[in-house]
């Protein structure tokens, strides 16, 4: 019998038995899987497999069990042989697909037999390790229990018990001589099972933990989970208002869907498109995260986790309008003479890191510019993209508007605030509340064109597999020969890396949800979540 755990996210400690025994008596439905859960706080198991859902509450600490239905399919019970041995034969098997694999020093070759649990022999094949690998299948096989029996030349002998669920039975055999522990030899034959269940593990004060199980017919391992400590006494009414950027935006749901036992999917939400009179000349897609069945949800929830963009979400929290905003980057001037106005100070903390990438037309043949490369184009020095090594062609530098997050970020970390000329704002004030996709909609109607996004939202929120235009798509040249990726961004080897705070009003109520919040956000727990948005971890 095998499992095979992936885990979505780190956000829990899982436990799995690697061999599974069988109780006395075996009364078990053949096409059930019984999983044994035990964790370390009162919680909801859910699994879900398509439109079927199964889900059971347990008691701290005590084990209860999850009773999953499959299809058809075969278990594996041992019967004899040295199962739990370093260098013994390992049998698993899911859905009429069984694989036993044998350690060529003691089986060279072998007989391989199938019989009813009355003596009949149903399956009969021999496997050589000179081959490596083989198979035997039977047809249309009866539901029931059957005895595998396995004879080797060397004297090797090796029995099991199997319960088939009926239809097709296939026997996979392999040969090896490798020394690995059975829980190891088991999670790799169970790389491929069948049957896959998403299971959600929540719990009120705790970060809620999800992961991919394959179970098999029968009695499988007991899933020992341990849930990390989340913000006690949490919930969706004394949740805190949460203000943010557009590219911040999945990472305040995906908190809240973490601390509250919330599930949440990345759905597509827009489709931005630029016309030439009445013809699209460019269009691409973005997406964001939401919560699924947001609708069942309450509005006076849902209306805490707000996206007023960054200007507009520090604003927001200086005049109290918000508890707590994850923006990328610090106050601009002008915002905090507003703060000096109104007589409050921000706390301004780094919990994660982004960048500030650069966009060129995939027509443009400049695949890497410098960092004084990009700051003569933007101070005017270099007009012509022949002056770096491209075409004959004159650059239409592009900027954001004033107090957006990104040109904030190009004014210090690419220009170190010295200015910039008064370049064409890539998009109209009318076009602004849209965020900042049409900041690709210009560069892939330009081909000569060139603009600044955050690196989040270009890896994450835009799609650009499907946009449409005539002139190409967008690409992202290196700088100083350095491309933005998680690993350059985290080692902060790519220039323009950048931090995102997690700011907090100075009067905040140290024991207000917002601040404890604030406090988890830097905590390994709260890193691990920002690490599973897709954002680096300060």
């Amino acid at each position: 019998m095998s499992i095979s755990v992936r885990s979505k996210c780190v956000g829990a400690v899982v436990a799995a038995a690697a061999a599974v025994t069988m109780t006395a008596g075996g009364a078990y439905a053949q096409d059930t899987a019984y999983v044994p859960f035990k964790v370390n706080a009162d919680a909801t198991v859910k699994a879900k497999q398509g439109g079927d859902s199964v889900s059971i509450s347990v008691t701290k600490d005590i084990v209860d069990t999850l009773k999953l239905p499959l299809g058809s399919s075969s278990s594996v019970r041992y019967g004899g042989g040295a199962q739990g041995r370093t260098n013994a034969p390992m049998v698993t098997g899911s859905r009429g697909n069984i694989t036993l694999r044998l350690p060529a020093q003691s089986y060279q070759s072998a007989d391989v037999a199938l019989h009813s649990i009355n003596g009949k022999r149903v399956l009969r094949g021999k496997a050589d390790a000179a081959k490596t690998a083989g198979n035997t299948l039977r047809r249309n096989v009866a539901a029931g229990v059957y005895i595998l029996k396995v004879s080797g030349a060397n004297g090797g002998t090796f029995a099991a018990r199997l319960t088939h669920g009926g239809g097709d039975m296939k026997i996979n055999v392999a040969f090896g001589g490798e020394s690995a522990s059975p829980a190891r030899q088991l999670a790799k034959s169970a790389a491929a099972a069948e049957g896959d269940w998403d299971i959600t593990i929540s719990a009120g004060g705790y970060v809620s933990y999800s992961y991919t199980l394959s179970p098999v017919s029968g009695v499988n391992p007991t899933q020992d989970i341990t849930l990390q400590t989340g913000i006690v006494g949490l919930t969706m009414d004394n949740y805190p208002r949460i203000d943010g950027s557009t590219s911040t935006d999945p990472l305040n749901h995906i908190i809240a869907a973490k601390l509250l036992g919330l599930e949440y999917e990345w759905r597509e939400e827009y489709t931005y498109t630029n016309l030439n009179g009445n013809e699209a000349i460019a269009s691409a897609r973005v997406r964001d995260v939401v919560f699924k069945n947001s609708t069942e949800l309450p509005s006076s929830f849902r209306n805490k986790i707000k996206r007023s963009q960054t200007n507009g979400a520090i604003i927001n929290l200086i005049d109290g309008e918000t508890d707590l905003i994850i923006v990328a980057r610090k106050m601009s001037a002008d915002e905090k003479q507003h703060a000096h106005s109104a007589g409050v100070s921000l706390i301004e903390t780094p919990v994660a890191l982004d960048a500030l990438d650069f966009i060129l037309n995939a027509e443009n043949t400049v695949n890497s510019l410098t960092v004084k490369q990009i700051q003569d184009i933007y101070l005017g020095n270099i007009t012509n993209w022949s002056e770096v090594g491209g075409a004959d062609e004159a650059i239409v530098p592009y900027i954001r508007n004033a107090n957006s997050g990104s040109q904030e970020m190009m004014n210090e970390i690419v220009m170190n605030n010295t200015g910039m000329a008064d370049w064409t704002v890539s998009y109209t004030d009318e076009m602004a509340i849209q965020g900042m996709m049409p900041v690709y909609l210009e560069i892939l109607t330009h081909p000569y064109g060139i603009c600044f996004t955050p690196h989040y939202y270009k890896e994450y929120m835009v799609i650009l597999e499907d946009v449409q235009m005539g002139g190409g798509d967008i690409k992202t040249p290196a700088v100083n020969g350095i491309t933005p990726d998680a690993n350059t961004i985290e080692n902060k080897t790519y220039p323009f890396a950048a931090e995102v705070y997690v700011s907090i009003r100075s009067d905040l109520d140290h024991n207000s949800t917002a601040y404890k919040l604030y406090q988890w956000l830097q905590t390994e727990e709260g890193k691990s979540v920002i690490r599973e948005s897709g954002y680096v971890p300060n």
